[in-house]
């Protein structure tokens, strides 16, 4: 696990104690009033490597940790460093209420608490080719690579995707438990029905999902719309945080962020809080 991703596990595990107990550790004092703009370096982008063709717009989201509930997300700006390399850098700015126009060491104990965030960043329509990723600003950031293949169709879809409406999936999983994920929405049609089982390809950090329509038969004249919800078995992950990414219809997407924590020897699969993965 890298360390941006060890950082947000243990961010949300810390937002997890303090809600079961009602206490929260205090943070480090500084020493003068911060700047009133920063660049949030401990960034994370979650890529889906595969799935994209050249009539996508790419998307990839970027998960992150603000110092305090002082800040608040600035612009986010992406530079293209050459035809297939993509820089993000994040930043935040500092709220102009009374109570962050001081020093840090005077917050209250519940706004030292660092505050995880993530959001999803546009790169737009890409040539086909294979292209690579980095963010925090630093040289050294944790390079991730994506495919962007030749689109086959004309249309905006190349699959016959269902037009999902929703997803849930669970913020945080013990590890050892089974992760879940429930897609639904609305169909035009009962002559189309949903390819069982609903493909879920996992690649590192990110799980794809890509659930497709199937044409019933050539005589079906059945046009009364239905709904629909499926949930889909992604197995039990080692401890980590993932990007679970599910393809909809019309070239729309669907992105949630699950971390699943190492649980304690004295801690069973139904109690709320695991140690953190580091």
């Amino acid at each position: 696990m890298t360390q941006s991703s060890s950082r947000s596990v243990l961010a949300w595990s810390l937002i997890a104690i303090a809600s079961s107990f009602g206490a929260i550790s205090p943070g480090h004092a500084g020493v003068e009033p911060p700047p009133s703009t920063i660049e949030v370096r401990n960034i994370e982008a979650f890529v889906p490597s595969r799935g994209y063709d050249s009539n996508d717009t790419v998307e990839v989201v970027v998960d992150g940790i603000l110092p305090n509930s002082c800040w608040t997300l600035g612009e986010t700006f992406v530079k293209r460093l050459s035809a297939q390399k993509f820089l993000i850098r994040q930043y935040a700015h500092r709220k102009s209420i009374k109570l962050c126009t001081g020093m840090d060491a005077i917050l209250p104990m519940a706004w030292r608490l660092e505050v995880p965030f993530n959001h999803i960043v546009r790169l737009g329509r890409l040539k086909v080719g294979m292209y690579e990723i980095q963010a925090g600003g630093e040289e050294a950031a944790p390079t991730k690579r994506l495919e962007v293949a030749r689109a086959v169709t004309d249309s905006q879809d190349d699959l016959p995707y269902v037009p999902v409406s929703s997803m849930i999936a669970p913020e945080f999983v013990g590890a050892g438990e089974l992760v879940k994920v429930t897609l639904s929405g609305r169909i035009g049609s009962k002559c189309l029905s949903i390819v069982e089982p609903i493909t879920a390809t996992r690649t590192g950090d990110v799980i794809v999902l890509t659930p497709t329509l199937e044409l019933l038969g050539p005589e079906c004249d059945e046009i009364s719309p239905y709904t629909f919800e499926r949930t889909v078995s992604l197995g039990r992950l080692p401890p980590g945080r993932y990007l679970v990414h599910a393809r909809s219809a019309n070239g729309q997407s669907f992105n949630r962020l699950v971390t699943v924590f190492a649980l304690s020897a004295s801690t069973g699969p139904g109690d709320a809080v695991g140690a953190a993965a580091h």
